[in-house]
């Protein structure tokens, strides 16, 4: 019995160790220390600090495998805690008024691997999966100088989502950030970069002896364009401190480095390729034995606004003393880019392309016959040519100057001259106002329709004598003041659409449709129907809608497009008359023919 439960001891131990190992597994946290550049740099790590163009794009992708970035104490020797880690960096940036710089980057862990480990009464597990890790948002403002230039300055920051695993070490699980400022400039061949921040993390731990927390951050790169500046070699090397570590100030657990050699390429204008490795140095969590890079971006190539040429003389606005004018290059600033002086031969300072007697010395005129000529008088009237409507013909002086110089003309003998003679073909008489002058006297029946202007209610459209003078001389239907006046009523049956059979309701609807086919120029007609106040006001409407539907139908059966005509019932809304009486109720019982 003794023997069993000895034996039977023995073999629970093993659980109970490897289950007491397993409740104090260590938590861990992101232990990537490779921070990708944001897209459109020519460094892996370091920035070149392009924030050319209004509104510039850049989108790109870094492969990234880190040998060896945790190895942790363990009974006995060390445990590679993390053997083989593969990480994806896929981000973009936006430039935006050559100033301000927006930029993601998503790391995603594709493949991990390593060996657990045991250190003291800790278990430090190896990852298990994969999955996406801390992604991260810039923002960059440039501060002095400009890409290109020997020194070029931009500060801001970085915030990092806590979408990773700290078991997975691919994440803090806390809201992490960087507040940096950035260098860069060339000279010649010759680029350099660095970088100094600050890592503030919210995650502050003790992991298998070392601290983990916030961070001081440098970095710095430096090499030569070659092939026409399409490619960038040289070394870059990144760089943290542990801030609260009790140590040197250096310690190498605390101070991880890695320095990476590589270049980049850019290609068809657009694209760029860039590959390097490097070791990493100290023993830090996160710092490997070597990291291996690979990167592809679209990068688009920037292309500078080219200067303003106003006149498009070929020289720019900045240099062209006369911008508004096309000109010729020359030496002198206060006349590069202006014309040529004008050919004067006479010298009377009237250019001779605008100069009318170019080889004789004269004076300039408004008149261009008579621009920069001597004062003339070929016919010898004694007006001269350039104030002379008749040069060549003897005439006499006339305050017209149509006439002025000219022979005394009456075209039509009605003792008008033509030149003061409003109508010179028509026999008229002489008034003071020129536009009437030697005109006939006013029609009296503009209409020809033997009913004198004075009576006629409307005298330019031909119509029948009328007891009513508003009615005296105009037609059943004409054009007056935006409408289509009717000098009778459509009529209808009591209380119904239906028009009445009596000669006068055709007559009246077809005078409405021969105006609108005597001008096509209307293009749309709004038929309104109105009522009297008598009976329900919503039946009224309704009514009044059907009888103006029924005048659009009867016009669109005699020819009239009814796409030139709609329809609108108002009810008793809009009286011209009292409802008091039955001649003001029947005058609002009515048809409007309203031209839109």
């Amino acid at each position: 019995m003794r023997k069993l439960l000895v034996s039977s001891l023995l073999g629970v131990l093993p659980l109970l160790a490897a289950s007491n190992a397993f409740a104090q597994t260590t938590p861990a946290f992101d232990i990537n220390r490779y921070h990708p550049a944001e897209r459109g740099s020519e460094w892996f790590s370091l920035d070149t600090l392009d924030f050319r163009g209004m509104v510039r794009p850049a989108l790109g992708l870094t492969g990234d495998w880190a040998f060896k970035p945790l190895a942790v104490p363990a009974n006995p020797g060390h445990t590679t805690v993390v053997q083989n880690q593969f990480t994806t960096h896929f981000g973009g940036s936006l430039v935006v008024a050559e100033r301000f710089r927006l930029g993601v980057n998503v790391p995603m862990v594709f493949y991990q691997n390593g060996e657990t480990g045991v250190f003291g009464a800790q278990t430090f597990r190896a990852p298990d999966s994969t999955r996406i890790a801390d992604s991260r948002f810039t923002m960059d403002v440039r501060a002095y100088g400009r890409y290109g230039d020997p020194i070029t300055i931009a500060i801001g920051g970085q915030f990092f989502m806590p979408m990773g695993s700290a078991n997975l070490y691919t994440g803090d699980e806390k809201p992490h950030g960087i507040g940096r400022v950035l260098l860069s400039g060339e000279k010649g061949m010759w680029v350099y970069s660095a970088s100094l921040g600050f890592h503030a993390r919210a995650l502050h731990v003790t992991y298998a002896g070392q601290r983990i927390g916030d961070e001081l951050m440098f970095g710095a790169a430096g090499g030569v364009r070659l092939l026409d500046k399409k490619l960038l070699v040289g070394p870059e090397m990144y760089m943290s401190r542990e801030t609260s570590y009790p140590k040197d100030f250096f310690p190498g657990e605390a101070t991880p480095i890695e320095i990476i050699l590589g270049g980049h390429y850019t290609f068809m204008q657009d694209f760029r390729a860039g590959a390097g490795m490097g070791p990493g140095f100290g023993t830090a969590y996160g710092s490997p034995d070597f990291r291996i890079l690979g990167s592809f971006d679209w990068a688009p190539h920037y292309e500078p606004p080219k200067p303003s040429d106003a006149d498009a003389d070929g020289i720019i606005d900045s240099e062209d003393a006369c911008k508004d004018v096309a000109g010729v290059r020359t030496e002198d600033p206060k006349t590069n880019g202006c014309p040529l002086p004008a050919a004067d031969r006479d010298r009377d300072g009237i250019p001779d392309h605008m100069d009318t007697c170019p080889d004789e010395h004269g004076p300039a005129s408004p008149d261009m016959r008579q621009h920069g000529c001597g004062p003339k008088d070929r016919d010898h009237d004694g007006i001269l040519d350039h104030w002379d409507a008749c040069p060549d013909e003897p005439g006499e002086m006339s305050p017209d100057m149509r006439a002025h110089g000219c022979k005394v003309k009456d075209t039509d003998g009605d003792g008008v001259p033509d030149g003061l003679d409003a109508c010179p073909t028509v026999a008229g008489v002489k008034t003071a106002d020129a536009k009437t002058n030697g005109c006939p006297t006013e029609n009296k029946d503009r209409d020809g329709d033997s009913i004198p202007n004075d009576t006629d209610a409307c005298p330019d459209e031909p119509g029948k004598p009328d007891p009513d003078p508003k009615k005296n001389g105009c037609p059943v239907a004409f054009v007056k003041e935006g409408k289509i006046q009717i000098t009778d009523q459509v009529k209808f049956k009591t209380a119904s659409a239906a028009l009445e059979g009596d000669a006068s309701t055709a007559a009246v609807l077809q005078a409405v449709a021969d105006v609108l086919t005597k001008h096509p120029e209307i293009k749309k007609v709004r038929v309104e129907g109105h009522t009297d106040n008598e009976g329900d006001v919503n039946r009224n409407k309704t009514l009044s809608a059907n009888r103006a539907d029924t005048v659009v139908k009867w016009l669109a059966a005699h020819g009239i497009d009814k796409s030139r005509l709609g329809s609108q019932g108002f009810g008793q809304d809009k009286p011209i008359a009292e409802n008091k009486t039955p001649e003001g109720r029947r005058n609002n019982r009515r048809v409007e023919f309203h031209i839109e």
